[in-house]
């Protein structure tokens, strides 16, 4: 008996295509709500005209706030907004980015990885918190050669605001993408490894299509 004929290859194709579909959808999900905590964040702490875009989000004089702390001092830069409320909205879609993932990895065998809703919880999971791969980039290649480099990712804005060590931030969102690898790989069987290349393939393609689409949606 041929695959095309054999009973099990529709269902084979389709558990596929629901994790491809799955993890599609989870890349700007996890892009809006990550962003959408910063701007409620601004909100709540009162700054001037939050924005939430695409995929991005910000606040009036947030070049001139950033500019004063990197630059000058926190006084200069608290002259503009308070440092512990910038620090803590960098940090507010991390922190939501990491809750987020670990209720997902919780919920997804219960809602069933045989459904999309069930590997659309299981993708979100194994790759929203993957934010932590600038911070690893920025530890190991940048700043050895460029101390005084100031990227633009959340953890190293939170780390300078807040006095949290940047390391220890990075460090969190690994452990939470391993915590949640380690708690469904084993549950994925059978054919696991297929189902991580379509989380994979189904990402990168969410990831594209929302970088196309999300500006007329979400300019």
């Amino acid at each position: 008996m041929s695959m095309v004929d054999s009973p099990t290859a529709p269902s084979r194709w389709h558990g596929l295509l629901i994790w491809l579909a799955g993890a599609a959808l989870a890349a700007p999900i996890g892009i809006v709500l990550h962003e959408a905590a910063h701007f409620l964040a601004a909100h709540v702490f009162g700054f001037e005209d939050p924005t939430l875009h695409f995929a991005s989000s910000g606040y009036a004089r947030s070049d001139e706030f950033w500019d004063a702390l990197f630059t000058h001092s926190s006084q200069s830069a608290a002259a503009v907004y308070p440092v512990a409320h910038a620090g803590a909205i960098a940090l507010a879609g991390v922190l939501l980015t990491w809750l987020v993932s670990l209720t997902a990895a919780f919920a997804a065998p219960r809602v069933g990885l045989r459904s999309f809703g069930g590997a659309f919880l299981a993708a979100f999971a194994m790759t929203a918190a993957l934010r932590w791969l600038p911070g690893v980039i920025y530890l190991v290649a940048v700043r050895p050669r460029y101390p005084d480099a100031r990227p633009n990712f959340d953890e190293f804005r939170a780390s300078v605001a807040l006095g949290i060590p940047v390391e220890l931030l990075v460090l969190v969102g690994i452990a939470i993408t391993a915590a949640c690898l380690a708690y469904l790989l084993p549950k994925m069987a059978p054919r696991r490894w297929l189902k991580m290349a379509a989380v994979i393939v189904g990402f990168g393609a969410g990831v594209g299509l929302w970088m196309t689409i999300g500006p007329y949606l979400l300019p």
